[in-house]
């Protein structure tokens, strides 16, 4: 929750777990002239040992450090039921947050609809408790064999030349209003 109680820290920890940079082209990405506040939460990102510094560069009589991500931040279920409901807003809004920008920043590039094979749904459904608890189950199921896919690139890139696709996987599963759809 330290790592998500910033906004700017939040934002500086989303460029670096997609690709290695500096605090100054991190500055940069997200329009903020003093680079010393983007150093600060590259060390307190460091500090919780979710960034390391991957590279450094000599660049006039000073180093630069370039970071990337160690981990994905995974927080488990027993942890999150841990959670006051005010931390659990938060910490949703801010990943929505998220979620918003890498869909509009691929929109805007038209790298959304770029590919015929992309996936997007929107379903509502209506269920039973078991129902619901079986949804949580192939969540959870879907994002476990997606990091083992990452994994399995990430092995097969180390022994290609091919070049690496961003790619974001979202999964949502949240109850809905019901008096909505009754109208």
């Amino acid at each position: 929750m330290r790592a998500a109680s910033n906004w700017i820290r939040v934002q500086v920890y989303s460029i670096v777990a997609e690709r290695e940079a500096s605090a100054k082209e991190v500055a940069e990405q997200l329009g903020i002239r003093d680079v010393s506040n983007v150093r600060y939460h590259l060390n307190v990102l460091r500090e919780l040992r979710l960034v390391e510094v991957a590279r450094t560069r000599r660049r006039g009589g000073a180093i630069e450090n370039f970071y990337r991500s160690v981990e994905r931040p995974l927080v488990s279920e027993e942890e999150w039921k841990e959670f006051p409901p005010k931390e659990r807003e938060n910490f949703t809004t801010l990943a929505v947050q998220l979620i918003n920008i890498d869909v509009a920043r691929s929109i805007s590039k038209g790298l959304f609809d770029q590919r015929d094979d992309r996936h997007l749904t929107r379903t509502p459904f209506h269920v039973d408790q078991e129902g619901w608890r079986e949804l949580v189950q192939i969540h959870l199921d879907a994002f476990y064999r997606s990091l083992r896919v990452q994994a399995r690139s990430d092995e097969r890139r180390s022994r290609s030349a091919e070049g690496a696709v961003l790619v974001y996987s979202t999964q949502m599963l949240f109850e809905g209003d019901m008096e909505l759809s009754e109208k």
